[in-house]
């Protein structure tokens, strides 16, 4: 056909040749050729940035690196898979936990954990091993745990105990039990003592005074150790891989209905009782 190009070897390259002109083949050929180099170059390093953890696996080994520093690695193109993690997650249950108390009334705990990553290469291949990925690392085991640990701690106290003054202490244990695992325990009578309103009798006709009562309630009691004293404990699941609890926060709990009422009426006769025994004072 004498349409069809012609195609001259003119040095390094090919000149195609079409109604007198000629157009070089050399430029497109290295375009490709820089393009091809460009994205093996880019698949053949890793830019780390601070904060994070990464985890590349090489899959034609098997073998795992992880990196903590930001800067450039190399890995190989093409055959390496990298996956990332914050070396700090926090999980924020906004909603709440619902947790049930020792006297059976319900709260609702708008609680938030920071967890730490491990820095430890080994610790980190386990964790990657086991859970491949940060999404599956967070929602399976740092927030079914320490979802756990919220409403098994709230055993350990009753509402009223809970909403009147114990909730640092609570909070206290809390982060105690997910750093360091959740105490070995055993349901067994407890007695209590709190404020309460006083029954109206023969030496007390006008029921305005307080008195102490002491009361059984069920409630779950850590067990210790004989000789030590020291609490028993269950074995913890972050220990493994070398995630620490770094802070624990609780905003604003909620108590049932049932229970925000019994507070409630139980503050202001307090307060009308506090205030009639002070009327009675100044006369």
């Amino acid at each position: 056909d004498s349409r069809a190009p012609a195609l001259e070897s003119r040095g390094l390259g090919y000149v195609y040749k079409r109604q007198g002109q000629l157009y070089s083949a050399r430029p497109v050929a290295a375009t490709f050729a820089a393009g091809t180099l460009y994205y093996i170059g880019s698949n053949s390093v890793l830019f780390t940035d601070a904060g994070m953890i990464y985890v590349v696996q090489n899959n034609l080994t098997g073998g795992l690196d992880v990196y903590f520093e930001p800067g450039m690695h190399r890995r190989v193109p093409f055959f390496s898979t990298v996956t990332a993690y914050r070396q700090v997650i926090t999980s924020n249950f906004e909603e709440g936990v619902k947790a049930r108390f020792a006297d059976t009334y319900v709260g609702i705990l708008p609680v938030a954990f920071r967890f730490k990553l491990p820095l430890n290469p080994d610790h980190v291949r386990k964790m990657h091993r086991e859970f491949r990925g940060e999404d599956n690392l967070t929602r399976t085991l740092l927030n079914r745990n320490a979802q756990n640990v919220t409403v098994i701690t709230a055993t350990q106290y009753t509402g009223e105990e809970f909403f009147q003054g114990g909730l640092n202490q609570y909070k206290s244990q809390l982060s105690d039990q997910l750093q360091n695992g959740i105490y070995m325990t055993e349901r067994k009578q407890v007695e209590i003592e709190q404020t309460d309103l006083a029954p109206v009798g023969s030496e007390q006709s006008d029921g305005r005074q307080l008195q102490r009562t002491k009361q059984l309630v069920w409630k779950t009691v850590p067990l210790t150790d004989d000789k030590t004293g020291a609490k028993l404990r269950s074995e913890n699941p972050l220990a493994q891989y070398g995630i620490d609890v770094t802070q624990v926060l609780i905003n604003d709990p909620k108590p049932e209905d049932q229970l925000e009422r019994l507070l409630g009426d139980k503050k202001r006769l307090v307060a009308e009782r506090k205030a009639a025994r002070l009327a009675e004072g100044k006369h």
